[in-house]
Parts: structure tokens; sequence; C-alpha cells
């Protein structure tokens, strides 16, 4: 219950980030936007420490064929959306050019870069490549040595690459595009084998006192900024991997019973992630018709929030009402 809360923030963190990212609000200070940050590598983390689980369960392939599933639902839905707007603004011939672009594919398949209003469905993309590695990697290495260090290389040096052509770029002629970055060898992967990694360690991470874990989170914190001053605005800091981790110790620590909060993280943080993207497009388009530019700018991260929530609590009821009705017509 404590996980579920925690998606269902890092869902709204992921709706706030696009928000901004699209210049629709303001009065959302550095100190908060930094926080943000965490949403997409708890995501990581938490597949990771359910990895074992599914394992177990052997559904390993199940589990990523739902995804894939879920990658080309969203694409689909985003697909269309850029289509019919590109048609009524007249610009269908320049959307439909980028697919004969090469680089188009190339970037997506060798770093999960998807644009428009798809682009955060790089974290399906990039979710899938990291559990079809992780299936594999069960298959070949045997050793249980080998496996704990080949994780720790797995974990290291991709965040180290990350942070040199990233937040430390301005010290290196290294300096990468965002979207060369966040994809799953240098930020999915190493934040998944945290997952695992916290998952294998478990009873030891138990003992661990919430008050220091509540110290290291706020001195994580601390160092954003000193990180934001030095290094400008980055999408991930050496206080985001610090930050994602203790949150989600601590919430995974937290004794609560199940409620409407904790059932919205398990049932519609994905599809929240999943379409936000498309409504805040939308949003765009109908504000800019009817020129009335900087409506809600203060809680507009909340309202697009919200509808993200009502159109997948609508989606999950019809979905639910039409398996019912499948299985009901078998049977007969």
């Amino acid at each position: 219950n404590g996980l579920d809360r925690l998606k269902l923030i890092c869902a709204f963190f992921v709706v706030t980030i696009h928000v901004v990212e699209k210049n629709l609000t303001y009065g959302l200070h550095s100190q908060f936007l930094i926080v943000t940050r965490v949403a997409v590598p708890i995501f990581f983390i938490i597949t990771g420490w359910f990895y074992h689980s599914t394992v177990a369960k052997n559904r390993e392939t199940k589990q990523i064929l739902k995804i894939v599933k879920l990658f080309f639902v969203g694409l689909l839905i985003c697909l269309i959306w850029e289509t019919l707007k590109s048609f009524v603004s007249g610009g269908l011939a320049d959307f439909l050019k980028q697919f004969t672009d090469p680089a188009t594919y190339i970037d997506f398949l060798l770093f999960n870069v998807i644009r428009n209003s798809a682009g955060p469905l790089w974290y399906l993309a990039a979710l899938i490549y990291v559990l079809v590695a992780a299936y594999i990697f069960r298959r070949v290495i045997k050793s249980p040595k080998i496996k704990t260090l080949l994780i720790i290389l797995a974990i290291s040096i991709p965040l180290s690459a990350n942070f040199v052509l990233g937040e430390f770029s301005f010290l290196t002629p290294l300096s990468l595009p965002t979207f060369y970055t966040r994809n799953f060898l240098l930020t999915g992967m190493p934040m998944f084998l945290i997952g695992v990694f916290l998952f294998k360690h478990r009873n030891s991470v138990k003992k661990i006192p919430i008050q220091l874990l509540i110290a290291v989170l706020i001195t994580s914190f601390v160092i954003s900024q000193a990180e934001v001053i030095i290094a400008d605005f980055h999408n991930f800091y050496v206080s985001t991997v610090i930050s994602a981790t203790v949150l989600f110790i601590i919430f995974n620590r937290l004794n609560l019973s199940d409620n409407p909060f904790s059932a919205a993280g398990r049932k519609h943080s994905l599809n929240i992630y999943i379409i936000h993207n498309v409504i805040i497009h939308i949003y765009i388009v109908i504000i800019t018709a009817m020129g009335i530019n900087g409506v809600f700018p203060y809680y507009l991260p909340i309202l697009i929030f919200a509808a993200s929530l009502v159109i997948s609590i609508i989606f999950e009821n019809v979905k639910g009402r039409v398996i019912a009705f499948s299985k009901s017509k078998k049977s007969t």
C-alpha cells in the first residue's frame, strides 16, 4: 500500500514535469521541480524490487508482453492525436516526413527516443529493453558471485556515464542532449538493478533506522540545490539516485491500510503516465484556439492529473465490463 501511494505521487510528479516543460504554469520553484525528477527512477526501482516475484511466478515473458502491448496502445493513442492535430493545422506532410527519416528509427532503437506527445513513452520502451536484458542475463549467468559483481558494475558504470554526459558535462567536451542519456542503458538498467539489489538485501535494508533515512533524504534535497547551482537544470542528478532510493525504502516500510489513494496508485498510475501528455497537448490546442492562454497557471498540474485519473477510471471500468461480458459469452 505504501508503494502504491508512492506510484500515485510519482504519476503526479511526471504530470508536473511535462506541464512545466511546456511553459504552461508558474509559481513552482526549482526546489520542488528537482524533487519531481525522482518519479521515473522510482518506477524502475519498484519494477526491480518485484522482479524476484515475477521470476518466482514464471511471469517474465507475460510481463514483457504486457508492457509491449501497453507501449503500442499508448503509441497508437499519441499517433492518432498527432495525425488529427497535424491534419487540422495543415502540417500533416511535415508530421509524416519524420517517418521517412532513418534517424527517427535509429534514435528510438538505440536510445528509446520518441518525440511529440508520445515522448513520455520512452519509459515503457526502456523498461521493455531492461526486462529483456534481465531475462537473458538470468539464463546466461549462473554463478551468484558473478551475478552480484555484474549487477554492481551495471549500476555504477551507467550511472557514472550518465553523470559525465549529463550533469557534469560542463566539465567535459562530451555533452549530449537529454534524450541520449535518458534511456534503458544509462537510466533504466541501473535504477531497475538498484531495486533488485535492495530486494536481495531487504533484511539489511529493514534494519536501517527511519531517522537515518529521513536525514539522508533531507541531505539529498540540499545537495540537489547545490547541483542545480553548479550544473544547471538536468533530468538526472546524483541526488536523484539518492532521493529515489531512500523514498522507495521509506514508503516500502510504511505500514498503511488499503484506501482509495493506494487503489488509485495500483490501478491507474501507469495509465496516467501513458495518457497525460496527450491531455496536455489537447489543453494547449483548446486554450490557443480560444485565446485564453494562461488559464489555471498555478493549478494546471493538478487539473491535468485529475483529468488523466478520471479518464483512466472510465477506461478501466469499460475494460472490466468488456472482459466480464466476454467471459460470460464464452461460458454460455
